[in-house]
């Protein structure tokens, strides 16, 4: 009878274990910041927002691929300026959707490097996930156009910048130096790092890491690969 009983107790999937750990791991890089939350739906990224209401927060988002929602969630909580940036196909048959409109969002079929110009993508691994990413040899290569967050902001009048959100497929390594040479101001960052891919590594990313640290950046929130990092000066 008691066997039966502990048979039947449904036990936690090793997915479920994976996440519980991850949270465990991750906890000590974070700082304590009680009013970040959670936007978004497939992609979930965790964002301060304290302040943002009464005013035009302007944002930039570098990788669209198949959703949005954490853009139309800030949109429709705030009365931000959104920039969205994506060359790929991909990016590009998402921000056609009619869901995807909105009058205060700018999409920009161009992709976020450290340099202007052509760029080399690598086509995705997975055609159903449809993400190009930054690509070290010429075979199987697509030419992309790129173009410099900082060029972008100074054309557009913006000395300073109230999220940089980037999940661009090993491009962020770049964005990132590009960006604080530039002396453009960035209060939050969100990015994904990508040292899982190839061409890449976790060298580079505790670079980075380290980097914004010493520009005055804190991580509040991290999940695996997913970091969220607030400017203190």
């Amino acid at each position: 009878m008691y066997l039966r009983a502990l048979t039947a107790v449904s036990r936690p999937s090793i997915a479920s274990f994976r996440r519980f750990a991850r949270l465990v791991l991750d906890a000590p890089f974070c700082a304590s910041e009680k009013d970040i939350r959670p936007y978004g739906k497939d992609n979930v990224w965790y964002i301060y927002t304290d302040g943002w209401a009464g005013r035009e927060p302007v944002v930039y988002s570098g990788g669209v691929g198949k959703d949005i929602s954490t853009e139309l969630e800030l949109l429709n909580a705030f009365s931000c300026r959104i920039f969205i940036y994506d060359p790929s196909p991909t990016g590009q048959e998402t921000m056609r959707s009619s869901r995807n409109q909105h009058k205060r969002l700018t999409y920009e079929p161009l992709g976020l490097a450290g340099r202007a110009g052509t760029h080399v993508f690598a086509p995705p691994r997975r055609a159903e996930e449809g993400s190009f990413r930054k690509q070290a040899t010429e075979q199987d290569a697509v030419n992309f156009t790129c173009v410099r967050l900082a060029e972008q902001a100074s054309q557009r009048g913006h000395l300073e910048i109230d999220l940089l959100k980037l999940d661009i497929e090993g491009f962020e390594y770049e964005v990132l130096d590009d960006v604080l040479d530039s002396g453009i101001v960035i209060h939050q960052l969100c990015v994904e790092f990508h040292h899982f891919l190839p061409g890449h590594t976790a060298r580079q990313t505790s670079r980075a890491v380290s980097m914004l640290r010493s520009a005055g950046f804190r991580i509040v929130y991290k999940r695996g690969a997913d970091f969220t990092f607030l400017r203190d000066r």
